[in-house]
């Protein structure tokens, strides 16, 4: 998996603001994830031990989960956002719109009186919310709602693929169009309408 793809993942995990992964000389990823206050602390560190525990062995969660400071009143600048240590980059959201590539952030199924819908929020604040049709399939309004929001190919070939593997569950995502094909993959680790958003995304973003 790519460091994109890591930090793609971290970012879809409830309660984080903002992922970066960077490679050490060893070429040992780390990633540094920082939180919007949605969740709790300890809720989130568990959550995402768990992702890097699969994707990247033996790292320290301690010092890979750091939180910025926060923004707790009037009159303060854009400096006292930003962690004081040089070191540390500067948090996605902060980053000019141009370096900030899309991914998926939430996924939501909705049931109301008027039917079921699927809400996708990307980390740009867009959102798109399509209905669960008459064949009730919530994997095809997901990948509906992922068309729509990133302006994907309606032509391009999607499918799904569950895998069973000793360390969980994996959706597979294949995308076929024109000439080309490509494939994404998510473990299936907070409901199925997230990991078959992140694999359909990771899919027809290879296509491009």
């Amino acid at each position: 998996m790519t460091t994109d793809n890591l930090r793609d993942n971290l970012v879809a995990i409830p309660g984080v603001a903002s992922a970066e992964v960077t490679l050490k000389d060893d070429e040992t990823p780390v990633a540094r994830v920082w939180l919007d206050g949605t969740r709790d602390g300890s809720e989130v560190r568990e959550l995402v031990g768990a992702l890097l525990g699969r994707n990247v062995p033996e790292i320290d969660l301690d010092a890979a989960i750091e939180s910025p400071k926060r923004r707790s009143g009037l009159g303060r600048g854009l400096g006292d956002l930003l962690p004081e240590d040089d070191a540390h980059p500067v948090p996605s959201q902060l980053q000019p719109e141009t370096n900030r590539q899309p991914a998926v952030a939430s996924v939501s199924v909705v049931e109301s009186s008027t039917g079921v819908h699927v809400t996708i929020e990307d980390n740009k604040d867009r959102s798109a919310s399509v209905a669960v049709g008459d064949d009730g399939s919530i994997d095809a309004a997901v990948i509906s709602a992922v068309r729509e929001l990133f302006g994907f190919d309606e032509s391009v070939v999607l499918g799904i693929q569950d895998i069973e593997l000793p360390t969980g569950s994996v959706l597979v995502a294949s995308a076929v169009g024109g000439t080309g094909r490509a494939a994404g993959a998510a473990f299936v680790e907070f409901g199925r309408p997230s990991a078959v958003a992140r694999a359909v995304f990771q899919a027809m973003e290879s296509l491009q």
